[in-house]
């Protein structure tokens, strides 16, 4: 659903006045891809709001854990697709036939 911009900003500023000025209501909503919106996606905020830490602000064992289980294989992805596209050129494929 949408929830009126105005809106927002009246109940946030009714929390905590001190904290949420224009400058980081527009903040927070900047940061969940909504800083021009008349409407705000009440949905799509809250799921924002939901995500995860970014990894570099995780602990050293997340941090960790992230690139072994994630990082690491994504990477071995990235790699053998890199070594297919530069087989194929190898081999005298067109450029439109190169890439994946």
């Amino acid at each position: 659903g949408l929830i009126p911009r105005q809106e927002l900003v009246c109940v946030l500023t009714k929390l905590d006045p001190k904290a949420w000025d224009q400058g980081n209501i527009d903040m927070l909503l900047a940061g969940a891809g909504q800083c021009r919106a008349e409407h705000i996606e009440y949905g799509k905020l809250i799921q924002w709001l939901a995500e995860p830490l970014p990894v570099k602000r995780r602990s050293e064992q997340e941090r960790t854990q992230f690139v072994e289980q994630e990082w690491t294989p994504f990477m071995a992805a990235v790699q053998a697709e890199l070594e297919g596209v530069k087989s194929r050129r190898d081999r005298g494929f067109a450029l439109y036939e190169v890439m994946p």
